[in-house]
């Protein structure tokens, strides 16, 4: 499987859903890669757990509101494209999975993931941010230095803030469990 290097790539902290977006646009410089969908991991709680982070403790899961990652077709395997994860990059989709999802059956439901798949292409043509969730909690400083993300058709803009929310989906947009998400994938 074709390796990449993460640092190759832009990335800013806290950032995970401009940093899947960037990904993508640089992905399409690849012909043997292929963006499917972008992964919103979320709940109606809004603190999510996942295991084998970065910035969790071995074993231990981080809470997050929520994460963004991407799955993706590399010489017809499926992957997981994930800056924040301590597996490969990108890493096999069931592997990654396995690591990532190990014991969501058995953690309280209030942290358990879900995962809303935005088709990759769609999200890449109409995500649009404009960073309002993370003002006032960083300093603007460790903002991402280019600029906001933005669909030039108000009427068609993906916000953040639709992305986050399980209560919206269609043709485009799926909401699964992992297991799901990953028996689909593995068809």
């Amino acid at each position: 499987m074709l390796k990449l290097d993460k640092s190759s790539f832009s990335y800013t902290s806290l950032f995970c859903e401009e940093n899947i977006w960037k990904l993508i646009e640089s992905l399409l410089n690849y012909k043997s890669i292929k963006p499917l969908d972008v992964l919103f991991l979320i709940n109606h709680s809004e603190k999510i757990a996942i295991f084998n982070q970065l910035k969790s403790e071995l074993n231990q899961p981080v809470i997050w509101d929520y994460h963004v990652i991407l799955s993706a077709l590399i010489d017809d395997e499926t992957v997981i494209l994930d800056f924040d994860s301590r597996d490969s990059f990108p890493a096999k989709i069931d592997s990654y999975f396995r690591k990532t999802f190990s014991d969501w059956h058995h953690i309280a439901k209030d942290y358990q993931p879900l995962l809303k798949a935005i088709n990759a292409e769609h999200y890449h043509q109409h995500f649009s941010s404009d960073r309002s969730h993370m003002r006032n909690i960083i300093p603007e400083s460790e903002f991402p230095k280019y600029k906001t993300i933005q669909d030039n058709n108000s009427e068609s803009a993906l916000w953040l803030s639709e992305c986050r929310d399980i209560s919206i989906f269609d043709d485009n947009i799926k909401i699964l469990t992992p297991e799901n998400y990953l028996n689909n994938q593995l068809i």
